[in-house]
């Protein structure tokens, strides 16, 4: 099923940056996507928190004419589907510093972001080391990819349609710093206990609260482990 989605959404013409991808549930939690760039990363995890919240996963725009303001996309398309707050936003790994921009700028607009889900992302506070290899990158992450989307991925073409988005979100993140903070209240979702070494503990003015995940930072949306990690997901 996984398999047949994310190939259904990298061959659609007029895709949609967005992705509905569960039908039942009190809340709407909207999803930024790790390096990959699709946010159809999340289906599983959307499938164990059925009834719970209605989980959209968001890809990554990467149109380099617009730079800057793809953040006010990423806004537009939350507001076209839930029009008033408040708004809960996830994000897992280069996501969740993703989500944490989209957030500041939803708050700039006037909306209210009552929480932010932060999946093992490390805050770029402007120490990060950038990545010089980008494509020796991409490989690295690809081959390191589920066996579906690898399946999917050898089509030559859809494989340098994922890498294309793959480049610009790495080109996004090696300029990226996470500055300042939000009212949201941030729920942060780590791969084992860590006492805030993702430093995100200065980011809120509200509430600040940390999860313990388990398997590894790759490991978390897969089967195996996003039965348990969605529970905390729930609780958070």
């Amino acid at each position: 099923m996984a398999q047949e989605l994310f190939k259904n959404s990298l061959e659609g013409e007029h895709h949609s940056n967005m992705t509905k991808l569960n039908e039942n549930g009190r809340i709407h939690v909207f999803c930024f996507p790790p390096v990959l760039g699709y946010g159809m990363v999340y289906k599983e995890m959307a499938r164990q928190l059925e009834g719970h919240c209605i989980v959209y996963g968001i890809d990554f725009i990467e149109d380099q004419d617009r730079r800057g303001d793809e953040l006010n996309d990423y806004v537009d398309a939350i507001i076209s589907v839930q029009e008033h707050g408040p708004f809960v936003l996830a994000g897992y790994s280069l996501g969740g510093n993703l989500a944490f921009e989209v957030a500041k700028i939803m708050e700039k607009r006037g909306y209210e972001v009552s929480d932010l889900l932060i999946i093992d992302a490390l805050k770029m506070d402007g120490t990060m080391q950038q990545i010089e290899d980008i494509s020796g990158y991409i490989d690295s992450v690809l081959e390191k990819s589920s066996d579906s989307y690898k399946l999917v991925l050898t089509e030559s073409r859809l494989r340098e349609k994922v890498r294309n988005k793959m480049y610009a979100y790495l080109m996004y993140r090696n300029q990226l710093i996470n500055t300042g903070n939000i009212q949201a209240s941030i729920h942060s979702l780590t791969a084992g206990p860590k006492e805030d070494d993702l430093l995100w503990k200065q980011s809120t003015l509200k509430n600040y609260a940390q999860y313990p995940l388990i398997g590894d930072h790759s490991e978390l949306l897969e089967p195996g482990f996003i039965e348990e990690n969605a529970k905390s997901s729930s609780k958070s």
